[in-house]
């Protein structure tokens, strides 16, 4: 990881040093819960995530119960896509106008 975002989650983990912070993040995981998942669910990944391998985005898709779910991979997209809001954004904006009215396309 990059000093800067190790630095980051050192802070907003509230860690003490650098090895607390590793520690505390190898323990966040949805292992185990993403199955009770039902609601409906968006995925957005970017693949040149440096931060998180898309691998782990396919892998949540995957275990996620519920039926209305959608995985959205941008190939050239950085972590949370932020170098392509103008792809991922109306795409966000529809999806959750949709289903806050109860429509699905």
């Amino acid at each position: 990881m990059p000093a800067l975002t190790r630095q980051a989650f050192t802070v907003r983990s509230h860690s003490p040093d650098e090895q607390t912070a590793r520690s505390r993040a190898a323990a966040l995981t949805l292992e185990g819960v993403a199955e009770r998942i039902r609601q409906p669910f968006l995925v957005v990944f970017g693949k040149q995530d440096r931060l998180i391998p898309f691998q782990d985005a396919e892998r949540l898709y995957a275990e996620i119960a519920s039926t209305d779910k959608r995985l959205q991979v941008y190939e050239d997209g950085n972590h949370v896509v932020n170098n392509m809001p103008y792809a991922y954004r109306p795409l966000v904006a529809d999806w959750v106008a949709d289903h806050l009215d109860g429509r699905t396309r």
